[in-house]
C-alpha cells in the first residue's frame, strides 16, 4: 500500500521541510498545525481560542482532502506556551466536537513555538 501525501500550503511546508499529512492505510498522520494562514501569517495573535479555530480550520481543509472531517481525529497532542489558558482552546474543542466523542489528547506546556506570536500547536492522527 502506497502512502498518500498532502500539502495544504505547499510552498510554506516545503520551506519548513515538512509534509502536512500522510495517509497510510486507514490512518492520516498530520504534522503540527499552528495558526498560520496560506500567506504564512499567524492569525489570532494573543487569542488562544482564535488560534485553536485557525488550526482546526486548517485541519478541516486537510482532512477534507481525504474525505473525512474533524470527528475522524482519534488523537491529538496540544503544545502551548501557556497551559494556564488551555481552557480557551478546550471550549473550541467542545464546540467543534459537539455531538461527537472528542479525540484522546495530551496538553503540554513548552517554552516557545516556531514564531513568537504562536500560542499553540496541535499534532493529530485521524482515521478514514
Amino acid at each position: 500500500m502506497k502512502p498518500e501525501v498532502f500539502h495544504l500550503f505547499p510552498e510554506l511546508e516545503r520551506n519548513y521541510g515538512m509534509s502536512r499529512a500522510w495517509k497510510v492505510g486507514d490512518l492520516i498522520f498530520m504534522s503540527g498545525f499552528t495558526a498560520l494562514d496560506s500567506t504564512g501569517t499567524v492569525q489570532g495573535v494573543g487569542d488562544m481560542g482564535a488560534q485553536f479555530r485557525q488550526i482546526y480550520k486548517n485541519m478541516t481543509e486537510t482532512l477534507a482532502h481525504f474525505g473525512v472531517g474533524l470527528p475522524n481525529i482519534i488523537e491529538q497532542s496540544v503544545y502551548t506556551i501557556d497551559i494556564g489558558r488551555i481552557a480557551e482552546g478546550v471550549a473550541v474543542v467542545r464546540e467543534l466536537w459537539s455531538g461527537h466523542e472528542p479525540p484522546v489528547a495530551v496538553g503540554v506546556e513548552v517554552r516557545r513555538l516556531a514564531m513568537p506570536e504562536m500560542l499553540v500547536e496541535i499534532k493529530a492522527t485521524a482515521h478514514v
